[in-house]
């Protein structure tokens, strides 16, 4: 058959499907590129999210430093060297610095971390300090009156400089820088201290003076004709002159060794001392004329406390210091001169009808049988010792009491708690005539009187006689019989006093005979 017979089809192209297949591949390739552009954005979201991470935890470390008063400010520039780490890890991260640089930088900033948080624990000792602080008026270094007042005022700064970290504060438009060093020595920055001498160390000054007393003995008849015996304990030389011994003595002088130490004394505590008792202005003219000072301004620094500042006056000014701090050791640290076995207020008359003694034997005589008046008018009793006594009768014949006071170490009275005395009982009234035996300083009488008198009444014989003789003066109706009765008292043993005018002034207290103290 010819071709027309069997004829080619000719089939048209399904441009649909062609158009599907087309639109199915440009999809699937915009998917693709969707999820590389999805993937690229996830990939920079968990580095951003890594390197956020990262500069976190190093603020927080900043944020962690502690440094007592200064924590803010010392946390405020951690916080920079927290964004220097931040900007090498985004330098690091969008590769355009090398690895050994970020690694270098990196290392930096972390080492500088840990610098802020040794100094913060340092600062924050150093607030503990200065709560504790007090500061003197006198700073050998005159900066330290102004760190004071920057680290007050929150005004103290860090800085870097390369990567060694200064501390400083501004003193007008200077930077002063304060020695890190310093800094963890303990101290605040070594600010000087006020130095207050304590009590053991004026004690211990006035043990370099040569002090020594004397009593004036003097007697007094009183209203009635009694004889009173009394002592004024006195230094053997002016006060000035064992002031000078305490301010000259080398004890004085190691106090002043320490430069801040002298001018802290000054300062701080002498200048207050005169200012107080308004001899500040008369102090300095003094010292003009002693030392022929021709500074114009030596009066008005010295009255306004600012002249220790000045190097070439500390000798003159430590000599006030030490005049200053021996009169005060003298004063208050020394016993004074007191007057000693002055009739006491209350119970210092004699006996009525007490009369005045001739005699030793007679002035012993009436003793034994009259106590009131033997403590009282102290007509046989020595003016010395630390203690005033005097004695009141009871309404029990026989029974009294003794009343007494002490002397503080300031020299005044304190009152003793009262002690009976019963002479009824015969034990009782022969250690009574061995007080007055130990006591007896006769105002009548010779040196040999005194003695044949004491030896005379303290034998046995004669205290029971006298015993006898006070149980008779007693009313009939309450004579108390005779107790028991003692040996003879061991002369040997007796420390026999003897009339003062015939002796040196004693100081202090004898060795105690009284025959009331048991042996």
């Amino acid at each position: 058959m010819g071709a027309y017979e069997n004829p080619q089809i000719i089939q048209q192209p399904d441009y649909g499907q062609i158009f599907l297949k087309n639109f199915q591949a440009g999809f699937a390739q915009a998917e693709a590129a969707k999820q590389r552009a999805e993937d690229r954005r996830q990939k920079q979201k968990n580095k951003d999210q890594r390197l956020a991470d990262k500069e976190l935890t190093f603020a927080m470390k900043a944020g962690e430093i502690e440094a007592g008063d200064l924590t803010a400010d010392i946390q405020n520039f951690a916080y920079k060297a927290a964004d220097n780490f931040s900007e090498n890890e985004r330098l690091w991260a969008d590769n355009k610095i090398s690895r050994d640089v970020y690694s270098k930088n990196r290392a930096s900033a972390f080492r500088k971390l840990q610098e802020l948080n040794s100094l913060g624990k340092v600062l924050q000792t150093q607030s503990e300090n200065y709560d504790n602080l007090k500061a003197s008026g006198f700073q050998k270094d005159p900066r330290s009156q102004k760190l004071i007042e920057a680290w007050e005022n929150k005004q103290i700064k860090f800085k870097y400089v390369g990567n060694d970290l200064e501390v400083y504060f501004k003193d007008g438009d200077r930077d002063v820088l304060v020695d890190i060093n310093d800094l963890k020595k303990g101290d605040f920055f070594n600010v000087n201290e006020k130095y207050k001498l304590q009590d053991p160390i004026y004690k211990s000054l006035t043990m370099e003076a040569n002090v020594s007393k004397k009593i004036n003995n003097r007697s007094e008849t009183d209203a009635n004709g009694n004889i009173i015996s009394s002592g004024i304990e006195s230094y053997n030389q002016d006060k000035s002159v064992y002031i000078n011994q305490i301010a000259t003595s080398s004890k004085m002088a190691k106090l002043f060794e320490d430069a801040e130490d002298a001018g802290s004394l000054f300062v701080d505590d002498v200048h207050a001392s005169l200012k107080d008792k308004g001899l500040l202005e008369s102090t300095a003219d003094e010292l003009i004329k002693k030392h022929n000072i021709k500074d114009p301004n030596f009066k008005e620094a010295f009255i306004n406390n600012t002249v220790y500042n000045n190097p070439k006056y500390k000798d003159i000014l430590d000599g006030v210091s030490k005049n200053v701090i021996a009169e005060r050791a003298f004063n208050n640290y020394l016993p004074p001169a007191k007057q000693l076995k002055t009739p006491m207020s209350g119970f210092k008359s004699a006996s009525p009808g007490a009369t005045t003694p001739t005699s030793a034997a007679q002035a012993i005589e009436t003793a034994a049988l009259d106590p009131v008046t033997f403590y009282n008018t102290q007509i046989t009793t020595s003016p010395y010792g630390d203690s005033n006594e005097g004695a009141v009768a009871t309404d029990t014949p026989g029974k009294f009491i003794i009343k007494s006071q002490g002397v503080d170490s300031q020299g005044g009275l304190v009152q003793m708690p009262d002690r009976p005395l019963d002479l009824t009982d015969r034990v009782a009234f022969g250690k009574y005539i061995g007080t007055i035996m130990n006591r007896h300083r006769s105002v009548v009488g010779s040196s040999a009187e005194v003695r044949a008198a004491t030896n005379k009444y303290t034998t046995k014989k004669e205290i029971d006689r006298l015993y006898k003789k006070f149980m008779d003066s007693l009313p009939k109706e309450k004579n108390i019989p005779n107790g028991a009765e003692t040996p003879d008292l061991d002369l040997s043993k007796m420390e026999i006093p003897i009339d003062p005018r015939f002796t040196a002034p004693t100081v202090g207290k004898p060795e105690n005979n009284d025959f009331s103290q048991q042996k």
